[in-house]
């Protein structure tokens, strides 16, 4: 048997006295928990019948696909094609529909294959993303998201003058 509390009887208390209590029997042992709900209750300041906050509510895990190979990608190249990109009428066209805004959906979707950033597949949205929001703190660009959430609108581009 383990011997995590310096205890070697299986009466589950982990090494008896001198810890702490886990139960609700006032120090007298016994080693349960108090795991009976019908008891506890909620009063307005959101504390428990024993002064104690109630448990947050548990959420199942969540199983995240990752990628599980290493992507090269270069990042300064990846801020220069983009900045170029969404300066290009011909790759990132200003809407009228939405203010004069780029958008970032239609700038990744045109997004040029022979780039010195790296290959496509190795490129991911929220790369891009990051690149967008530096290129926004550094030339001063303002990103607003639309009302359906379904993609961000560049503005505030400086105007070239010849």
């Amino acid at each position: 048997a383990n011997d995590f509390g310096g205890d070697n009887d299986d009466d589950g208390d982990f090494g008896g006295g001198g810890g702490f209590d886990d139960d609700d029997d006032n120090g007298g042992g016994g080693g349960g928990y108090d795991d009976d709900d019908a008891t506890d209750t909620v009063g307005a300041d959101g504390l428990g019948a024993d002064g104690l906050v109630s448990a947050p509510r548990r959420v199942e895990k969540i199983h995240v696909n990752y990628a599980r190979s290493t992507k090269q990608v270069d990042v300064r190249a990846l801020k220069a094609t983009l900045w170029d990109s969404v300066n290009d009428p011909s790759i990132s066209a200003a809407d009228p529909k939405h203010g004069g805004a780029h958008s970032f959906h239609e700038l990744l979707a045109k997004f040029p294959e022979d780039n010195a950033a790296g290959e496509l597949e190795d490129i991911s949205v929220h790369m891009a993303f990051i690149c967008m929001l530096h290129l926004a703190n550094e030339h001063g660009l303002t990103i607003t998201d639309r009302p359906s959430l379904c993609d961000l609108d560049i503005s505030n581009l400086p105007t070239v003058t010849a």
